[in-house]
């Protein structure tokens, strides 16, 4: 019986060297498959990504919760850091021999490459661009991120969203320092963003701290966490509030100023063509955004000519329906006046409207699988 224990033990000594051994090359060496390159490049950027890992839920079926309580780094050095994992990752991929590989592993050496190629010919504009802006930025994403995708199902994840509401300090500094090494760059936001950022900041801090989605999204969400008796409930809502007040609030305030000072300093709405090599960039950003070589000029006389397109077929309908005067915008107005186009404004009505959208979705099921080949199991 020792001598079995002796050699089970050796065994699995053995099995956990090599495990080591192949985590090792995997995270630090050229992987022996590509396979395992493919996954652990994804979770090289995953795992310094809390937000991300938070949304993707990936880790959790394990057991696995720590980063639930901390928010990403956005400073300019881990840009900085990101950028150099994007060079090594995409050095890495190179060593890999395309021409032995067929099918999916061909496709997705392809995609990757293709993405990896592309950011790295933007690393030369890693601070061009506005993070925060009149559509998206810290000053709105986190608060949603908070409200929408921390999952509370628990009181551990009740804590781990009060230890994230004290962090805000430190994200808002972090990007604070983003924001000034770009100001000293001379890449600024046009005047208009700045306004608007400024109006929706005010108007996110003006709230009493009770009506902050910060606070009711948590108590909506904590209502829903059993075994917890009032003491402790009260106590985690009364941390949330408290968290608001001293770390949420003054993050703001400080953001806010540095905006008024930008608000002074910015006397023109300039475009992006206007910042530092900003007609390359503009072009690189319609490469990243559209994935093609279309120049800006080709790309809106194509929008031209599809708006002129479906113009056309829009106006042949409506002629052919009775509808001849005034624009085609105009006439469409008009068709939402007619009665025989809208549901009554009744129980009947909304009845009728469900079930007719429900016929419509139940036609695009019906048709998915000529499109994928994978269905999720939920409707």
């Amino acid at each position: 019986m020792k001598r079995f224990l002796k050699w089970l033990g050796a065994g699995l000594g053995a099995l956990a060297l090599i495990a080591s051994v192949l985590v090792v090359n995997a995270f630090y060496f050229r992987p022996f498959s590509i396979k395992v390159f493919y996954e652990t490049a994804f979770m090289k950027y995953m795992l310094d990504d809390p937000e991300t890992l938070s949304y993707m839920r990936l880790l959790e079926p394990y057991g696995i919760t720590l980063h639930n309580n901390d928010l990403t780094d956005v400073s300019p050095a881990a840009t900085e850091r990101n950028n150099r994992l994007t060079r090594e990752n995409y050095e890495m991929l190179l060593k890999y021999d395309r021409g032995k590989l067929e099918g999916q592993d061909a496709l997705s050496y392809d995609i990757l490459q293709w993405y990896l190629k592309n950011q790295m010919d933007g690393i030369k504009y890693t601070w061009h661009g506005y993070p925060v802006n009149q559509m998206f930025g810290v000053q709105n994403g986190l608060p949603r991120f908070m409200a929408k995708i921390h999952h509370i199902g628990s009181a551990g994840d009740a804590r781990d969203y009060i230890e994230r509401l004290s962090r805000f300090g430190v994200k808002f500094d972090q990007v604070l320092e983003d924001l000034k090494l770009r100001e000293e760059k001379k890449i600024v936001p046009p005047r208009f963003t700045i306004e608007r950022v400024l109006d929706e900041m005010n108007g996110f801090r003006d709230q009493a701290a009770e009506e902050n989605v910060l606070y009711t999204s948590f108590l909506e969400r904590l209502a829903e966490v059993k075994d917890l008796d009032d003491e402790k409930r009260e106590a985690l809502k009364n941390a949330v509030l408290t968290q608001i007040e001293s770390s949420v609030w003054p993050a703001y305030d400080k953001l806010i100023a540095y905006f008024e000072h930008l608000k002074e300093t910015v006397t023109t709405n300039h475009g992006v063509w206007m910042l530092p090599d900003g007609d390359n960039y503009y072009d690189y950003m319609l490469r990243d955004n559209t994935t093609t070589n279309m120049s800006a000029d080709q790309i809106h006389d194509l929008g031209l000519s599809e708006v002129a397109r479906i113009q056309a077929e829009m106006d042949a309908i409506l002629v052919a329906q009775g509808y001849t005067e005034g624009s085609v915008a105009e006439r469409m107005l008009k068709l939402n006046e007619e009665e025989r186009f809208l549901f009554p404004d009744t129980d009947a009505g909304r009845a009728q409207i469900l079930k007719d959208y429900a016929a419509i979705i139940d036609e695009i099921n019906a048709g998915m699988s000529k499109y994928f080949g994978r269905l999720p199991k939920s409707p």
